[in-house]
């Protein structure tokens, strides 16, 4: 291989992974860029992605790998150059170092392992969300229970909102996202973190003014029962604030055959695991069942041809991979063929996502 195809490699290979490495490794990775031996780059490199990167790149390292040692027989350039091309459609697999085991109805990981997917996400729902409880009327001295409260991004705006003088009650049934949330709302003295189930009343009893979720409702498995224990909790004139996703209003613009695949596996999968992928077609009905009315209703989908809004489905389809292949028993080619198709439009200006829709309700006892 001619020194300027290496070196160009190398650095094209360390590029595509050096957002996952650590400081120390990121460090020792470009001292070996440095030294001018690009073959022992390439190789660190190749053994760096094989640790770091995402469940499909053992694959992809073993083919690079023999490609690799065909480029020491021979010259031909054309091949380089379709590697140069694969290696640089890989940038986006650097994003976070995934993992793919999940528990119970919860398709999404938990803990470090999903903190780059929700920093995207919030990126694209967090100001809206803001927005939404300051329409409400979320103020200082009010008292508010953050049901599902993940890594805390929402619960450090209502903190915000209501001050020293209100309360937080950031519940979640995860230790590893509670875990979280206590790290980065330390600052926080009105916030009081809960490790239970939405169902297993985690407020003890406790009635608060305001009872907020976001994203939440989808991974229950009995909705009707999580709305009553939420009901349970607020105050008399208290109100629910929800925010519900609609995964399945996820398209890509504009849309092609390989770009919708993972739609019916999604809803597949929440059946599998007894979750309400599909709380979206039903919540209204839920919410006058029990006795609620809509008080305000509106609806929000991001639409943007960045590739971090693209990331955020494609972050979350790598993580749900796994469980729509061993799971339900999709087609592993077709897995295959919208993982080619994520790595073709994450850096393409000219393909859009509306990412999911976000519909957010007011809704009070009638």
């Amino acid at each position: 291989m001619d020194n300027w195809a290496e070196a160009e490699l190398a650095w094209e290979l360390a590029n595509a992974i050096s957002a996952s490495l650590s400081d120390r490794a990121r460090a020792q990775l470009y001292a070996t860029l440095g030294s001018g031996d690009s073959y022992t780059a390439i190789d660190t490199v190749l053994q760096a992605m094989a640790h770091q990167v995402s469940p499909m790149a053992p694959e992809l390292v073993a083919q690079l790998a023999n490609w690799l040692d065909a480029y020491t027989h021979s010259e031909d350039a054309p091949r380089l150059h379709e590697l140069l091309r694969a290696i640089r459609a890989l940038r986006w697999w650097a994003v976070e170092d995934f993992a793919t085991s999940a528990e119970g109805g919860y398709s999404m990981q938990v803990g470090d392992a999903d903190a780059g997917r929700l920093k995207l996400l919030g990126r694209f729902y967090d100001p809206n969300s803001a927005a939404f409880l300051e329409a409400a009327g979320v103020a200082a001295g009010d008292s508010v229970a953050d049901l599902g409260c993940g890594h805390g991004a929402v619960t450090d705006r209502i903190a915000a909102r209501v001050g020293d003088t209100g309360t937080v009650y950031a519940v979640d049934a995860s230790p590893d996202q509670l875990r979280i949330a206590r790290a980065a709302l330390a600052h926080r003295r009105n916030v009081t973190f809960v490790e239970a189930a939405v169902e297993n009343d985690p407020l003890a009893g406790v009635r608060v003014d305001w009872v907020y979720s976001r994203f939440l409702l989808m991974h229950v498995s009995d909705v009707r029962r999580a709305l009553l224990a939420m009901a349970n909790m607020l105050t008399e004139g208290g109100a629910l604030l929800w925010e519900i996703a609609d995964v399945g209003s996820l398209r890509f613009l504009p849309e092609s055959p390989d770009s919708d695949v993972w739609r019916p596996w999604w809803y597949a999968l929440g059946r599998a695991r007894g979750a309400a992928y599909d709380v979206a077609e039903r919540i209204e009905g839920f919410l006058d069942r029990t006795g609620f009315t809509i008080e305000r209703c509106d609806r929000y989908q991001p639409v943007a041809a960045s590739a971090e809004a693209k990331l955020v489905h494609a972050l979350g389809f790598d993580q749900c991979a796994p469980a729509y292949l061993n799971e339900i028993g999709a087609p592993a080619d077709q897995i295959d063929a919208h993982y080619g198709f994520l790595r073709r439009a994450v850096n393409d200006p000219t393909i859009m996502v509306a990412l999911f829709s976000n519909t957010q309700y007011i809704a009070r006892r009638r």
